[in-house]
């Protein structure tokens, strides 16, 4: 069954670093990686739905979507950043704090058109969705809900980038 789901940012910013890059290098992951969206879901199932989701429906959802590549409707945003200096116990350290500023309601769609999820791993993913809080780093807050319009694929991973290592 194929899935896709809307996310919305409230703050209308996506702070999170690509891997293997620092995060005072000024690099924005966007769209965030099939790596990245895993990554959250999981850590959201360890802290929001164990006890209702079972591991081996969590491991066949994973497996599943770990199978076939996202699509996605990427919304118009702007790289941006701040500099400010962030205590510590020794002085001050430069912070160059980079992120995507998005316009009011800018909604980034993510679809998995050919993923093979039964209906009680579709059912455990939305769950999931909707109990996810950010994406990215902490002060990316996110509202994700599951969508059953068709997503308008602007942007797609290359396939040969993620079979060589590279998550994005």
């Amino acid at each position: 069954m194929p899935f896709a789901v809307e996310l919305t940012f409230p703050a209308n910013r996506y702070h999170a670093t690509p891997w293997g890059a620092h995060v005072n290098e000024g690099l924005i992951e966007w769209p965030p990686s099939p790596w990245r969206i895993l990554r959250a879901l999981v850590a959201c199932w360890h802290r929001k739905a164990q006890s209702e989701i079972p591991r081996e429906l969590m491991e066949e959802l994973v497996r599943c979507l770990a199978e076939t590549l996202p699509e996605y409707e990427v919304p118009r945003g702007w790289r941006s950043h701040t500099r400010h200096y962030m205590p510590d116990y020794t002085g001050t350290n430069k912070i160059y704090d980079s992120f995507l500023h998005l316009p009011p309601g800018g909604a980034l769609r993510i679809a998995w058109p050919a993923a093979s999820l039964t209906a009680e791993a579709a059912g455990a993913l939305e769950l999931l969705f909707e109990r996810l809080s950010y994406l990215g780093r902490a002060e990316s807050w996110v509202v994700a809900s599951p969508i059953t319009a068709p997503v308008s694929t602007n942007v797609r991973p290359i396939a040969d980038a993620i079979a060589s290592g590279v998550p994005h």
